[in-house]
């Protein structure tokens, strides 16, 4: 493995409608409330991986734990690199003065509108305020903080905004991350799945900002060719599906279940079974990969583009051999 995203807490400090994580819904009964010796077991192994470049510390809300540090310092002492997925954390008084010391690789961070009429009717009543409080001061002390634009069909037309305040930020690299229906925000499909005319108008004035304010954007979520014509888009790094390939970052909690992707509904394995080592021979991983939609058959792309997020297409229909939501609203009328 590359890298694994470790998860690490079910608490957060947020209720976000577009969360993806599994257990949201009962209260986070399924990701244990996990020990730090529990999670420190869980890294002696994926860090024994000669491979393993980096891990993702993710939950829930990562800052809410009191024993961050220490996990980081597990992490860093094995010579591997730390990145953190958060909201910027619950305390606007919240010392983030150890992320830059414990030499943080990154912490990336989501603006779901250049607004708080905006971001807080996806996040929560005070959620703008705090989050880019959060932003202002890691960045103040020195912590790189890497910028995450969620695409909905309220934000559309917040793109160029929310880069513009990243950049003003000093921040060099935001994920363009369209909204995907999975874990949580499943029943969310119907309100916020962007149509493929905002996306475009979105990415449009994204790559028309990359290089005025010199960002590096990459597009987190598969938006597959047949949908966006990604030449028009030069200055905008596309990607498809990569769970369960080399490249992939696999999911895992204290239990050692491994999963697919953070967004993915089941798990394929358990590291403490062993499949670390072999997991892109497990069973689940090789019926994922083949699990091509139908639409999709002959495609030149469908070897790598699997019909966009599988995992999505999983929470919405229980067959990740359909297409992604986001594909099929655009190519079967009346799929809402």
């Amino acid at each position: 493995m590359k890298s694994v995203a470790l998860e690490v807490t079910a608490h957060c400090n947020q209720k976000c409608a577009y969360c993806y994580n599994a257990w949201r819904d009962n209260g986070g009964k399924g990701l244990a409330d996990a020990s730090t010796a529990e999670l420190r077991r869980v890294l002696d192994l994926v860090l024994a991986d000669p491979e393993l470049e980096h891990v993702t510390l993710t939950g829930g809300e990562p800052l809410l734990r009191k024993d961050l540090a220490e996990l980081i310092d597990v992490v860093r002492a094995a010579g591997r690199r730390v990145l953190i997925i958060s909201n910027g954390g619950p305390d606007p008084e919240l010392d983030v003065r150890f992320l830059a010391q414990k030499a943080v690789a990154g912490i990336q961070v989501t603006l779901a509108g250049a607004s708080a009429a905006v971001h807080d009717a996806h996040c929560g009543a005070g959620s703008y305020v705090r989050t880019t409080a959060a932003i202002a001061r890691m960045r103040a002390h020195g912590v790189r903080v890497l910028g995450s634009y969620l695409c909905t069909a309220q934000s559309w037309p917040d793109a160029q905004a929310v880069l513009e305040q990243f950049a003003a930020a000093g921040i060099q690299q935001v994920a363009f991350n369209r909204f995907n229906p999975s874990g949580y925000a499943t029943d969310s499909a119907q309100d916020l799945l962007p149509t493929r005319t905002q996306v475009l108008h979105a990415l449009r004035a994204a790559d028309a900002a990359a290089p005025r304010l010199g960002l590096k954007i990459p597009c987190t979520m598969p938006i597959p060719p047949c949908v966006v014509e990604r030449k028009e888009f030069p200055n905008i790094r596309f990607g498809s599906c990569s769970a369960g390939t080399a490249v992939g970052e696999p999911a895992l909690n204290a239990s050692g279940d491994l999963r697919l992707c953070t967004l993915q509904k089941g798990a394929v394995g358990n590291l403490f079974a062993g499949d670390g080592a072999r997991w892109l021979e497990l069973p689940g991983v090789t019926a994922f990969r083949q699990a091509i939609p139908a639409f999709c058959q002959g495609c030149a792309h469908q070897a790598t583009c699997l019909g966009g997020c599988g995992a999505a297409a999983e929470w919405r229909t229980g067959r990740a051999a359909e297409l992604d939501p986001f594909v099929a609203r655009h190519v079967e009328p009346g799929y809402f």
